[in-house]
């Protein structure tokens, strides 16, 4: 599971090299480099690169379990500069429609304070997804903020063989914080390499309340990337 949509240099260089996976697999992983990492249209890197990877098992049934990890800089004190997040899930698909439910933890060692939970529902049709996710924990580190509730419209289309764009809009609902409310998107576009490399760029901003709220880091930009899945 990706946190983000899109990721700037090859990763290959940076990262040791892991062992393919076979075709039929439950298990997979991914690697990516990008210019900023954007979490909900805020950047989590002060719009520096961050370096991202995670490791899923999915097995036949729809059960999943995962864990996804990200450099940060955005918390102080004794914080590991580390965003390490940990879900788990079941999806399937009903009359059409793909159901996907879980649970997801983000976790930040060293300044755990800011340590969040969310369940999540996600429904899609085709290549659009609607997922509403809800804090049962504060929301990052937010006194009281409990039952803050994200909604998130998406899509990814292929354009052509190996090329696809990918559109994203979200809005946050806080909850016990006051003038904080507002939405985010991004459009982006990716293009398949060989070996099983990605390149991606998109755009992202955010606006209304939450713009103001989270000041210079919801600021618009744009995100280069370059990923691998095994």
């Amino acid at each position: 599971m990706k946190k983000t949509l899109l990721v700037i240099a090859a990763a290959a260089t940076l990262t040791p090299a892991l062992p393919a996976l076979a075709a039929d697999s439950p298990f997979s992983a991914n690697v990516g480099v990008f210019s900023d990492y954007r979490f909900r249209g805020v950047t989590q890197t002060d719009k520096k690169p961050a370096l991202q990877g995670g490791f899923d098992f999915a097995a036949p049934n729809g059960f999943y379990i995962g864990n996804w990890n990200s450099s940060i800089n955005w918390l102080g004190g004794n914080s590991s500069g580390l965003e390490s997040d940990f879900y788990i899930g079941y999806s399937t698909e009903v009359s059409g429609v793909a159901i996907d439910v879980g649970n997801l933890y983000y976790h930040y060692p060293g300044e755990t304070n800011a340590d969040t939970n969310e369940i999540y529902l996600g429904l899609s049709v085709g290549p659009i997804t609607f997922k509403t996710s809800y804090a049962t924990s504060d929301y990052f580190g937010a006194t009281n903020s409990d039952g803050t509730l994200y909604y998130n419209l998406s899509g990814a289309f292929e354009l052509a063989e190996g090329v696809s764009v990918s559109a994203s809009a979200g809005f946050t609902k806080f909850e016990g914080v006051a003038d904080a409310d507002g939405y985010d998107y991004s459009v982006g576009v990716s293009y398949s390499l060989p070996q099983g490399f990605e390149l991606g760029v998109s755009y992202i901003s955010t606006g209304g309340d939450y713009k103001t709220f989270n000041g210079d880091f919801g600021k618009s930009g744009a995100v280069v990337s370059i990923s691998k899945s095994f």
